[in-house]
């Protein structure tokens, strides 16, 4: 028995060339015309016998597929042994905008239209298990804290005295530095904020410069292009609160948005997601 046979429309045959590429390169067997149906062979029986060994039939669905006249008996012979959809024999793929109608309207299809090659690729090999169970375990739910209830404080470089002799009188609300070019807390501390006042003239420490838009718009391209297995690895070591990053059978790219909105408002920040991506794809 064949695993597949892709069923399309000549109008859409290198999509499917595609499809069947993708699946051989993973190990699956693919019966499709424009490879298998050669010359001297008779058209009829070829596809008599395609539909017949293929457990599974691939629709390659667009508006020319969906108004052909011979797609239609080779989804049919893939349809009357499995009605209900029971053993998924029916596995349609969208790959142009169109609105399948009476009995294949009620098929789940997969959704290529408008995914790169990347996310595309993914959504097809994620379609063929009959379950979607994750690549790891998923964290424990137990005492999760609700994301909106998680703050992250504000962080405070430590002063350096920027002269030798430093001296400090401690008082009851703060600490004076006789320095005139260090930094003075300025007390109390309440409510978890510390005030810090630099003498006039002279600059606060330095900090690390937020990535530019060229940095964030590499770093989104690089996980969007991530197989799902290494994306999962990274969803892992930074362990974002339940329901800031949608489910896997979300598009890739939405769950990387989210990801990286969650690492920047919340979460431990685009370095950090930066540093765990060049572990997952070039570990030590």
């Amino acid at each position: 028995m064949t695993d597949f046979f892709i069923s399309y429309n000549k109008a859409d045959k290198a999509w499917a060339e595609w499809i069947a590429w993708v699946l051989e390169e993973h190990g699956y067997t693919v019966i499709i015309q424009a490879w298998d149906f050669r010359p001297g062979g008779n058209f009829i029986l070829d596809m008599q016998r395609a539909t017949a060994e293929a457990q599974r039939t691939i629709l390659v669905l667009s508006d020319a597929y969906l108004n052909g006249l011979y797609t239609q008996p080779e989804w049919a012979a893939a349809f009357k042994p499995d009605p209900t959809s029971t053993a998924r024999k029916l596995l349609p793929i969208r790959v142009a905008p169109c609105n399948p109608t009476g009995m294949l309207a009620a098929l789940v299809y997969v959704d290529l239209v408008g995914k790169s090659e990347t996310e595309a690729e993914t959504l097809l090999l994620e379609a063929l298990p009959d379950r979607a169970k994750p690549t790891s375990r998923p964290r424990f739910p137990q005492g999760e804290t609700p994301a909106v209830d998680r703050v992250t404080p504000p962080t405070v470089a430590y002063p350096t005295p920027a002269a030798p002799n430093l001296q400090t009188v401690s008082g009851g609300t703060g600490t004076q530095v006789n320095n005139p070019t260090a930094p003075v807390f300025a007390g109390p501390i309440s409510g978890g904020t510390i005030n810090i006042t630099y003498p006039q003239g002279t600059p606060p420490p330095p900090t690390t410069p937020p990535p530019t838009t060229t940095q964030r718009l590499a770093l989104f391209q690089k996980l969007t292009r991530l197989p799902s297995p290494q994306f999962e690895q990274i969803l892992f070591a930074l362990d974002p609160p339940a329901g800031n990053v949608p489910s896997a059978q979300a598009p890739q790219a939405d769950r990387v948005k989210a990801l990286l909105d969650w690492a920047t408002r919340l979460g431990p920040g685009l370095e950090s997601v930066e540093a765990v991506y060049n572990q997952v794809v070039s570990p030590p």
